[in-house]
């Protein structure tokens, strides 16, 4: 089945999972950009977990978006998560249940494949989203250093991987 023809929520809905190549730079340190493979199955419906990682569909953009979740609740009598990409400074709260397609079962980094039950990926998840405050304050002073000229060159040249010249 051709994927540029067929959305993902097509395929799960006739397949056991679905295993494609990562896109974009939201779950980094975790995933890498069109490096990593990631594997995903259908969501039953059941609810989901704090820390689980799922693929859900935002409706703003008609967009694919998979991103841990950081907190589940229930509004209005319906379950509604929020959700956090390992490598963005917003949450994104309010994502219903009904948009939520599939749950990442397991990835791949080269030929090692660490799937979300094993010890090891548990622990990164827990341990990565207690340093959130930080990555936050970080992101903010990111932005503000960008605004200072001096300041800026200083950040680049300390940060910044680029050609030596």
């Amino acid at each position: 089945m051709n994927l540029e023809k067929t959305s993902m929520k097509e395929y799960l809905q006739s397949h056991d999972s679905l295993t494609y190549r990562f896109a974009g730079v939201s779950m980094r340190p975790m995933l890498r950009q069109e490096s990593d493979l990631v594997t995903i199955v259908p969501y039953d419906g059941k609810g989901l977990q704090k820390y689980d990682v799922a693929l859900y569909e935002k409706e703003s953009s008609n967009k694919y978006i998979l991103h841990r979740v950081v907190d589940v609740m229930e509004k209005d009598g319906k379950r509604v998560y929020t959700f956090l990409g390992d490598n963005c400074p917003e949450k994104e709260p309010d994502i219903p249940d009904e948009t939520i397609i599939a749950v990442l079962k397991e990835f791949y980094r080269g030929d090692k494949k660490c799937s979300v039950t094993d010890k090891g990926y548990r622990i990164y998840s827990k341990v990565h989203y207690f340093f959130y405050p930080l990555r936050r304050v970080y992101y903010l002073l990111r932005k503000r250093i960008a605004k200072i000229p001096f300041a800026r060159n200083i950040y680049h040249k300390l940060f910044k991987r680029g050609k030596k010249n």
